[in-house]
């Protein structure tokens, strides 16, 4: 098992940042590595525990993955613990 962590800074407001990581149903649209969601969290947005589920990746390594939100604290952080199905 490994860990990989990313960061940014993004050029907008919180809220702008927030209400995108909460709308999973359009990732594709602004994730360059997912290709389509094939669940969306329950309710269309993330909060702790949601699942969702999403085909993408890096070719050759593409597939699907079911992401868990295991901390979040709204307009502050979020982390996700993700399983890779092959």
């Amino acid at each position: 098992m490994f860990n990989i962590s990313v960061s940014t800074d993004i050029n907008c407001s919180v809220d702008q940042m927030w209400a995108l990581l909460d709308d999973t149903e359009n990732y594709p649209a602004w994730i360059e590595v997912t290709d389509r969601m094939l669940e969306v969290a329950e309710g269309g947005g993330l909060k702790q525990d949601a699942e969702y589920r999403e085909y993408g990746g890096i070719a050759p390594f593409k597939g699907e993955s079911t992401w868990k939100v295991t901390e979040y604290e709204p307009q502050s952080r979020q982390s996700t613990l993700v399983t890779m199905e092959r």
